[in-house]
């Protein structure tokens, strides 16, 4: 909920003193606890009603390594009368804070102390947040906490100690109990940071589970299947398990059934196969994965769950930095058939040659929104040719893309956006009449006669677009002026890098006499962006915004990076126009 306007709050003091005691509560519900605290110093009947509104001391902040955290505790759980509690405990400890064997017995024993009051409330609490630097502290604090905790909807934890932790080491325990009456599978979120636990039968209440670990928390297969295993009722899990890398071959191969699980994200785990071959997942929805080493196996076990997931709908495979320089061929197919997955509208591949065997074998008859980075012309080819429904599609740094296509162009009649990156090519394979927006980008160089690509598909398609967004495009004056004159509905129009001149702005800015056209160009627009461009100077922009902006029908605002700087007569001119154009300089 969004907080109040708490100088508006104090604004009328004479009112506020005569507002009853639920009206004040009313306020301060609709308050953090942080504008409590502000709004409270409207006088002292207000100061006072807070210190007596349960809600405020139902939130409750405690820091190991302060003075007497466990007595602060109990004096805010008192006042908090049986609310459900949201508690956050952190702690001032450090790197090197615990060294000494007294260090540490004196930091346990504030833990204990602390655990022994927090688990006398634990039939109440809502939200639990740990944050601590060491990991000692979770191993000492969890065990205190074994029990039930019936109304817990959130819990999350995170270590920011560095320190390693082995693979063979034991995995601490989280004793928490399923609650006693409570529905299964109901509302309960984990989030675990850097820390690898294991869990009680309290797993079967969590339905949304979260883990992020950095480089020294390796994951083993075991680990991963043990959560699976335990969280029978998750409908989503995110394991971004950095720093894992081969998680090996567990020693559990019986099949481990998510019935619920409708979104699975993982990243950072090479050898994924030994998770997707255990897991059966009739309801998935949504799978994404990330930094694999797309073997054979890995590909035949993400297969399996294409088969068998028949509600799968949206599919993520992409590499943060992908470095296959020295693996550049494909392996061999590993498959006979072709899988058509019906139910998929969301499909992104991304970047990696290894996959190629995998999208060479897939159809996606009812994709609506396609991303395909770095994939070889042909499979580019026939994914669009056998995609009818495709609203939004990002194509980059397409591979063998022929000179002289002999394929007809693809029509994608429902195509609203198209996105391409490095393979302005890729426009003489598409027809698109309904297409909105278009994003021609070259940021790895000039394409010889990209421009013409561009102009060939505008007279093609006819599409009614209303943005338009060139970088690096090989592309002169009359070309460019050619495709505006056909784009009459056009409202944002971005250059970045092209060779284009002074005369695009003039004509923009005035309604060129004895042409073709009956009005001025882009009659609608509203935005246009200009970045890099060689041709482009102060005294153009400074015509063009003259020109539109007489009129408030041609009102435009603009955001410019010139080259060079402008000159002190050229800024005086541009600030002219300063409520509707922002400009700067330098190389992009």
């Amino acid at each position: 909920m969004e907080t109040m306007d708490v100088d508006a709050t104090i604004a009328s003091m004479a009112l506020a003193r005569r507002l009853p005691v639920d009206g004040i509560h009313g306020l301060y519900r609709q308050c953090d606890k942080k504008d409590m605290i502000k709004v409270s110093q409207v006088c002292r009947s207000w100061r006072q009603t807070l210190h007596d509104y349960t809600g405020f001391w139902a939130d409750i902040d405690v820091t190991l390594g302060n003075h007497d955290p466990d007595l602060k505790a109990a004096y805010w759980l008192e006042r908090a009368g049986q609310r459900p509690l949201t508690i956050n405990i952190g702690t001032s400890w450090e790197d090197g804070d615990l060294d000494s064997a007294e260090q540490v017995f004196l930091a346990e024993h504030s833990v204990v102390r602390l655990g022994v009051v927090l688990r006398s409330c634990m039939d109440r609490w809502e939200t639990v947040n740990i944050m601590v630097y060491h990991r000692r502290v979770l191993d000492v604090l969890l065990p205190i906490f074994a029990g039930y905790a019936p109304k817990l909807t959130s819990l999350s934890m995170e270590v920011l100690e560095s320190a390693p932790v082995s693979v063979d080491a034991q995995r601490p325990l989280i004793p928490l109990l399923a609650p006693i009456g409570r529905q299964i599978g109901v509302g309960l979120s984990v989030a675990i940071d850097s820390y690898i636990p294991r869990l009680t039968t309290f797993g079967r209440s969590i339905t949304n589970l979260t883990v992020d670990c950095n480089f020294d928390t390796p994951w083993t297969s075991d680990d991963i299947l043990q959560v699976f295993q335990s969280c029978p009722n998750l409908k989503e899990c995110d394991l971004y398990l950095q720093g894992t890398g081969m998680i090996g071959i567990p020693s559990l191969d019986t099949p481990i059934p998510m019935l619920q699980l409708e979104e699975l994200c993982i990243n950072w785990v090479q050898d994924i196969e030994n998770v997707l071959v255990v897991l059966q997942l009739p309801a998935l929805e949504s799978i994404s994965l990330g930094q694999v080493d797309w073997s054979t196996e890995a590909m035949s076990a993400l297969w399996d769950v294409f088969s068998s997931s028949q509600s799968l709908s949206a599919v993520t495979v992409t590499d943060e930095a992908p470095g296959y320089e020295d693996r550049l061929t494909a392996i061999a197919p590993f498959h006979a058939n072709p899988l058509a997955l019906e139910a998929v509208t969301y499909f992104d591949a991304g970047g990696n040659p290894l996959t190629r065997p995998l999208l060479e074998r897939i159809t996606l008859p009812r994709v609506e929104i396609l991303h395909l980075p770095g994939v070889p012309f042909e499979v580019v080819h026939r994914l669009l040719s056998s995609s009818p429904g495709l609203c939004s599609v990002w194509l980059s740094d397409a591979t063998g893309i022929p000179p002289d296509s002999t394929h007809s162009p693809t029509t994608l009649s429902a195509l609203s956006h198209l996105y391409t990156r490095n393979c302005p090519g890729l426009l003489d394979d598409i027809h698109a009449p309904q297409l909105d927006s278009l994003h021609l980008l070259c940021p790895s160089g000039q394409v010889a006669s990209s421009g013409a690509a561009l102009r060939a598909f505008i007279e093609r398609s006819a599409p009614n677009l209303t943005a338009l967004y060139l970088e690096k495009i090989d592309i002169s004056d009359e070309e460019i002026l050619e495709c505006l004159g056909r784009l009459p509905s056009l409202r944002t129009l971005c250059f970045s890098a092209c060779p284009i001149s002074d005369a695009v702005l003039h004509a923009l800015a005035v309604r060129p006499p004895r042409t073709r056209y009956s009005e001025r160009l882009l009659p609608h627009l509203k935005i246009i962006e200009l970045t890099g461009n060689t041709g482009i100077s102060p005294q153009g922009v400074v015509k063009l915004f003259a020109s539109r902006n007489s009129n408030p029908k041609s009102h435009i605002k603009g955001n410019i990076k010139f080259l060079k700087k402008p000159t002190a007569k050229d800024a005086d001119a541009l600030s002219h126009y300063s409520s509707s154009l922002t400009y700067s300089h330098g190389k992009r």
